[in-house]
């Protein structure tokens, strides 16, 4: 049970910044770490917020995905990590993970 009170203004916070954080830290760990923790909380939402963020993350993804296959992350863990955070974002929606 999630007091939507709460939710909700968290969740417009987060859309409404995330343009900024994906210009400036997409090669960050930063980016992959937040994200990944932003999409369990829209999705838990659902609905339309979530189909927003799911696509713009997923668009952003899909531009930024290199020839070979993996995702960079300059300034962190390296493009494995990167690569393994992409990865769990592009199936979210679809629920191959539990």
């Amino acid at each position: 049970m999630y007091d939507r009170s709460l939710v909700d203004p968290a969740l417009a916070f987060l859309e409404h910044d995330y343009p900024y954080i994906a210009r400036y830290y997409r090669r960050h760990f930063y980016y992959w770490y937040g994200s990944y923790y932003a999409a369990q909380a829209f999705f838990q939402a659902g609905g339309e917020a979530f189909d927003r963020w799911h696509e713009r993350v997923c668009r952003d993804l899909l531009e930024d995905q290199q020839a070979d296959g993996r995702w960079c992350n300059d300034v962190g863990p390296g493009a494995a990590f990167s690569t393994a955070v992409a990865c769990l974002l592009l199936q979210v929606r679809h629920q191959y993970l539990p």
